[in-house]
């Protein structure tokens, strides 16, 4: 029976070689059936590999896990090394910058002189009995007369700036100084005509800039002396940026507290349009003709044969540094003289603003503010320089401008040699930009005065 069993299941295999490796052979003995108890150790013993199992793949996926956030952190630590040099660079960068600036010859800020008597001696430190040397008058030999020689020409010291007290914490007074020294080589530090002044007030609450442009033909009491009026530029040539800032502060003349100032030449000027690429201004026939006629001067000066030209023809037009500066400079196109020069002057002021404001980036920033660190006379610190550029880029400003003497306040006069200043009455030209500045009175209008101009370019 057992043997037919085995047949009939061998035939009913799909497989024969299978069926025949699991045919079990004549005469083996029976397979014993496994009892309950071996049965339950069985399944036991499979639970605990399948235990184990499962637990050496979650040390697997732990140490993976594990190795995930090494690689992490080895990114934030290589992240954090280059925030760090980059960190070291700009500060490194600034610190640059704060040396150039500081090593620049600043005018220094002193306290105002004062006239002191001489002192009176004390009679109680005098002793009561005092022993003199005999000198034989035949043994002092005398000293030979110097020859005379002719009175050297004086030179023009720099003037420090005097002290004064701060008006309003929440106003900064800034004068900006365009000079014209004839020397090829000349700095900023040095003394010549002061051809552009102005002064930049800025509200630092009310977001309002106040641009002040100061005609050079206006009087003022020089040094603030009484004695001594005369045109307001005469200041700059004869004691530099500080004599004009004690002549605008000054009593008798506009009582201001402007302690800060900036000072660039021509070059410069030109330098720094240039960085930005030029400017787009709209010129008329006569102000094309006039830069012609001046960039063909100066070329013909130095012997050169060609020279900038621009088209003559009314329109905006793209100007280079060296053709800007003679826009600023022309006083003769539309017959406003010394006025139409200075409203020239403050349009391109507005126009570099809005151009930084615009078009500005990084590393143009950075290039301006280098070179105007290294090549222009300031005492303002890299602190105030920095909070300055991130105002003027983070802020809308309201910009309002006008001249002093205000229009329609000056007429024509004469100084104490003779010649030609414009005049106006003082005490209400300081009352109105008193108001203008630390009240926030609106600017003045009115028809300029025609008035005689001095030869000066």
């Amino acid at each position: 029976m057992e043997k037919t069993r085995q047949i009939e299941k061998v035939k009913k295999t799909r497989d024969p070689e299978r069926a025949a490796r699991s045919a079990r052979p004549e005469g083996a003995p029976k397979k014993r059936r496994r009892s309950e108890a071996e049965l339950a150790e069985l399944r036991k013993r499979k639970a605990a590999a399948a235990k184990a199992a499962a637990g050496k793949g979650n040390g697997k996926k732990k140490k993976k896990k594990k190795k995930k956030k090494s690689v992490w952190k080895t990114i934030l630590l290589v992240l954090l090394v280059l925030f760090l040099v980059a960190g070291l660079a700009v500060g490194g960068y600034f610190y640059k910058l704060y040396s150039t600036v500081r090593n620049n010859d600043r005018v220094e800020i002193v306290e105002r002189p004062t006239d002191t008597p001489a002192p009176t001696p004390d009679p109680a430190a005098t002793p009561a009995m005092m022993s003199f040397a005999t000198i034989d008058p035949a043994s002092i030999t005398p000293e030979p007369t110097p020859e005379p020689t002719a009175t050297p020409e004086p030179t023009p010291l720099p003037a420090p700036i005097y002290a004064v007290d701060k008006i309003n914490d929440d106003i900064i007074n800034i004068l900006l100084v365009g000079i014209d020294p004839r020397a090829a080589d000349a700095t900023a530090d040095n003394t010549g005509n002061s051809d552009s002044m102005m002064i930049v007030s800025v509200n630092k609450v009310t977001h309002r800039v106040c641009i002040f442009s100061i005609m050079r033909d206006g009087a003022a009491y020089i040094d603030d002396r009484t004695g001594w009026y005369d045109k307001i530029n005469k200041a700059y040539s004869n004691g530099g940026v500080g004599m004009l800032i004690n002549t605008l502060n000054g009593k008798n003349n506009f009582q201001l507290d402007i302690q800060n100032y900036i000072s660039i030449t021509f070059k410069m000027f030109e330098h720094i349009v240039d960085e930005f690429g030029g400017l787009d201004i709209y010129l008329t026939e006569e102000e094309c003709r006039f830069i012609n006629k001046k960039c063909q001067n100066e070329a013909e000066k130095v012997g050169a044969r060609t020279w900038t030209t621009i088209p003559v023809q009314e329109g905006v037009q793209r100007l280079t540094g060296e053709t800007t500066l003679w826009y600023c400079r022309d006083r003769y196109s539309s017959g406003k003289g010394d006025w139409g020069r200075t409203e020239r002057q403050r349009k391109v002021i507005l126009l570099m603003y809005e151009k930084m404001r615009t078009e500005w980036s990084v590393p143009k920033l950075m290039n301006i503010i280098e070179y105007v660190a290294q090549y222009s006379a300031t005492n303002l610190s890299v602190d105030a320089i920095v909070q300055l550029a991130t105002m003027a880029l983070t802020n809308e400003f309201t910009i309002e401008q006008t001249t002093i003497p205000f229009p329609g306040t000056s007429s024509n006069g004469k100084n104490s040699k003779g010649r030609f200043v414009l005049t106006y009455d003082m005490p209400s030209t300081r009352n109105t930009l008193l108001g203008i500045i630390y009240n926030g009175d609106p600017m003045p209008t009115g028809e300029q005065t025609d008035f005689a101009s001095s030869d000066e370019d």
